[in-house]
């Protein structure tokens, strides 16, 4: 009698509250994942009603800190036995990468315990730590076939106040490990360099050897987006979007265009294969013709805020990635990448950036209908955002 094959298993974790990661868990539920969240009661993804089970981290979500992250990791490991982890948040991926140093390190002498955690990590993560720089990683989109602007990194202050003094403006400082518009700091004509250098030295983000500021040009062009999935160094799938509406500067967006580029495949399939990646990312590039490659600005090894879209935009993502890892096919025919025309709003951060938005009569809302416990939660963060900002 042939073996009932067991439910794949997934968690889901953040630290803070990152919307389109919770969208995702009732996405990999309806494939037939069985799902498990780790977090804070108070935070966003575990109001979901997709998982099995809910985890917290020690303590209350102002007392982050790396023991307490490894210590909920570790419980809701041994208990839940994933076999891979999903995140997109940059502190928590900063956290992760650490311990995987720390248990790398100790191989020889580790329990089962540990070497279970290993494992998820190695399945997780992208195998060289330094892909998570952002020097590295948009040199390897350089390598791949892109265009990048012109770069210099700096490992202590006084490298990047030089760096900045010596460079035609505008500018852009990007530090390692930080979303949605933090950690990114413009230099332009007129900007008080030496307040700038004092806010990144008191931002909590120490420059060293291995933890550079990038020092970038600004790239000319159309902004765009895409988002990835891959398995093990191979590109899967991808979407390609125009950001019409964001939440606030540099934040999420709100309103998509959903674009076709099938000349970017070869050029992200050499990126993915540099990584050897295996999940959701994304690039964030300038475009200045649909006839010549963009220019990448940054890589994010995370799953991006379009991911969760992907179906409706006509490529779905997360598809191609539980197929892989429930043991689908195990070599890319295709790189899919559908022509697909289409605008959509996300809920709720088009809601939350004008109640009374003329797209939200005229084109699809991207809303996650079937988590019942997320909408209920999204829909009172709603009118929370709307009360503070007045």
């Amino acid at each position: 009698m042939k073996a009932e094959r067991t439910l794949v298993k997934l968690l889901f974790s953040d630290l803070f509250y990152n919307v389109s990661l919770s969208r995702l868990p009732s996405q990999f539920k309806k494939l037939g994942a069985e799902t498990f969240g780790l977090g804070y009661r108070e935070r966003i993804l575990l109001k979901s009603d997709s998982f099995a089970q809910k985890y917290r981290f020690p303590n209350a979500p102002t007392e982050i800190s790396f023991k307490n992250t490894v210590d909920g990791l570790t419980y809701a490991c041994n208990h839940s036995k994933p076999e891979y982890l999903l995140t997109n948040d940059e502190t928590l991926i900063r956290g992760l990468l650490k311990y995987r140093s720390l248990l790398r390190n100790s191989q020889n002498s580790l329990s089962d315990e540990n070497k279970a955690l290993l494992s998820l990590l190695e399945a997780s993560l992208a195998p060289n730590t330094k892909s998570y720089n952002r020097d590295v990683s948009v040199q390897y989109a350089g390598d791949a076939g892109f265009n990048i602007p012109e770069y210099t990194t700096a490992h202590n202050l006084d490298q990047l106040e030089r760096s900045i003094s010596t460079r035609k403006l505008p500018l852009f400082i990007k530090l390692n490990f930080a979303a949605g518009g933090t950690g990114v700091y413009p230099v332009v004509n007129g900007t008080d360099i030496p307040s700038t250098i004092k806010k990144i030295a008191n931002s909590g983000y120490t420059l060293s050897e291995d933890n550079p500021a990038i020092v970038q040009s600004m790239a000319k062009g159309n902004e765009l987006t895409v988002s990835f999935a891959a398995w093990k160094g191979e590109l899967l799938g991808y979407i390609v979007a125009r950001p019409l509406e964001t939440l606030f500067e540099n934040g999420p967006s709100t309103v998509v265009e959903n674009l076709y580029r099938p000349n970017w495949a070869e050029p992200l399939a050499a990126l993915v294969k540099k990584l050897q990646f295996t999940g959701f990312g994304g690039v964030d590039m300038f475009e200045i013709s649909e006839k010549t490659l963009p220019t990448v600005i940054e890589v994010n090894l995370r799953s991006t805020h379009t991911v969760p879209s992907s179906s409706i935009l006509g490529n779905d993502l997360v598809s191609l990635f539980y197929n892989r890892l429930n043991g689908g096919q195990e070599k890319v025919t295709e790189v899919q990448h559908n022509s697909h025309e289409k605008i959509i709003a996300i809920f709720p951060e088009e809601v939350m950036r004008d109640k009374n938005s003329p797209y939200l009569k005229s084109i699809p809302l991207d809303i996650c209908w079937e988590d019942k416990g997320l909408l209920h939660a999204l829909t009172n963060a709603i009118y929370n955002y709307k009360i503070k900002s007045g």
